[in-house]
């Protein structure tokens, strides 16, 4: 597993699915400081809340975090079944569409409650989208590119 690439995918998108989480915000009018602070409640309960500054810069971080684990993820797997990498399209929009199902199926009703799992648009569609397009294709073409990378300077 190459760390350089790692990292890279990681900043790449983690960068991209942040900015569409407050572009997403935005748009419907909410709190970017708010929804920083929920990513951040997660982890640490309704505490975040009341941090100040810190509550946003803290749930940034765990994002970081989260998304540091699904790369590393990705890259492990890959490293051990390099055939997943031939096609990385279609492995970074499989494994978008897992990732939108881990946080949007478990980790978020498990938190939150059974509520948050409804279909819409806005909840289903456009989530699955950023997931595929904006963290599964990052992540897999960056890791091909360590792997390729990799390859070459061991051959």
């Amino acid at each position: 597993m190459n760390t350089r690439f790692v990292a890279t995918a990681t900043l790449v998108a983690g960068s991209l699915d942040i900015g569409s989480a407050i572009l997403l915000t935005l748009a419907r009018h909410g709190s970017v400081a708010a929804m920083l602070q929920g990513i951040a409640v997660g982890p640490f309960g309704d505490g975040a809340k009341h941090l100040g500054l810190a509550g946003p810069a803290t749930g940034l971080l765990v994002h970081f975090g989260i998304m540091t684990a699904m790369v590393t993820a990705f890259a492990l797997t890959a490293d051990r079944a390099p055939a997943l990498l031939r096609q990385p399209l279609l492995a970074g929009a499989i494994y978008g569409v897992l990732l939108y199902l881990f946080m949007y199926w478990l980790v978020i009703p498990l938190r939150w409650g059974a509520e948050t799992m409804t279909f819409s648009l806005n909840r289903t569609l456009i989530p699955i989208a950023i997931h595929i397009a904006l963290v599964g294709w990052p992540i897999a073409l960056i890791i091909g590119l360590g792997q390729a990378a990799q390859g070459a300077t061991e051959a």
